[in-house]
């Protein structure tokens, strides 16, 4: 399993990071060697690799959230409740399912909606103090230094347009997600009245 360790996640670092998890030794030993240029001790190097070590702040830092991630995962799936049910009646947007449905074990590291007016909605957002993130603006095959141009992925065109993550982290407060609801109760899409 791979786990990124990005300070968004619920069990975030002071900056970029991650772990790989597995129980096959060979595999381990391999990983071993790529995180650390290929190096197998200080004076061999047996293939090539990357600098992907997780220094020791890092770790530390880690090590003191990590018994507070059951607690932060929890909270974050009150807040998805919260904005599932404060929100639900809103023809014009579309929700992640609720963490009580018998499919849905998300733990929420982000809280991501879809809404065709999302630039207008994030416009919104921001005049009321909220900060909402578009995180993929722009779809990978349309990154022209990726030379991706010749797929053809309307479905993923339109979500880029559409998607955009609310606020939600462990120390997010009832006020602030109910600020976030109320927020987007008062945004009124182009041609249609008041939600």
């Amino acid at each position: 399993g791979c786990f990124s360790l990005h300070p968004i996640k619920n069990l975030g670092g002071a900056g970029d990071g991650g772990f790989v998890a597995t129980n096959d030794s060979v595999l381990a030993d391999r990983l071993r060697l790529l995180r650390n240029h290929g190096q197998e001790t200080k004076d061999k190097i047996s293939c090539f690799g990357f600098n992907s070590r997780l220094d020791n702040l890092q770790a530390a830092i880690l090590r003191v959230k990590l018994p507070r991630l059951n607690g932060w995962i929890q909270r974050r799936r009150s807040i998805a409740v919260a904005y599932c049910q404060g929100l639900k009646n809103l023809g014009w947007l579309s929700l992640p399912p609720e963490p009580s449905s018998a499919s849905c074990y998300d733990v929420y590291s982000s809280f991501v909606v879809r809404c065709a007016q999302r630039d207008e909605l994030a416009e919104h957002l921001k005049r009321d103090g909220i900060e909402a993130v578009i995180h993929w603006p722009v779809p990978n095959h349309k990154q022209t230094d990726l030379n991706l141009t010749q797929f053809n992925l309307p479905a993923t065109e339109k979500t880029a347009k559409e998607v955009i993550s609310l606020p939600i982290h462990g120390e997010l407060s009832d006020e602030q997600v109910q600020a976030v609801t109320e927020s987007i109760k008062n945004f009124q899409p182009r041609g249609r009245g008041p939600a």
